[in-house]
C-alpha cells in the first residue's frame, strides 16, 4: 500500500516565510489556505467570487473610467441611484 504525504497549510502568521512574493500574492495564498481548510467546495466558491469581482471591477472601470477621476462629460456612473 502506498502512503500519501501529509500536506501542511500555512496560516496567516507564517505568511512572511514566502520570500520574493508580493504582499498581495502572500495574502491571497493565506486566504486560499484558510478556505481550503473548509473544503474543496468552499474554495471553489471563494475563487469564483473573486474572479467575478475582478470581472465586475474591470467592466465598471471600462464603462466609467478610473475610480476617483472626475469627468464631467461622462454619462456612466459607478453606482446609480434608482
Amino acid at each position: 500500500m502506498k502512503t500519501v504525504p501529509t500536506v501542511r497549510l500555512v496560516d496567516s502568521s507564517k505568511a512572511g516565510v514566502l520570500p520574493g512574493l508580493p504582499e498581495e500574492v502572500r495574502l491571497a495564498l493565506t486566504d486560499i489556505a484558510g478556505v481550503a481548510r473548509e473544503g474543496l467546495l468552499a474554495m471553489s466558491v471563494a475563487a469564483g467570487l473573486s474572479v467575478m469581482q475582478a470581472m465586475f471591477d474591470a467592466e465598471i472601470t471600462a464603462a466609467c473610467g478610473p475610480k476617483g477621476k472626475h469627468d464631467p462629460n461622462r454619462v456612466a456612473r459607478r453606482h446609480q441611484d434608482s
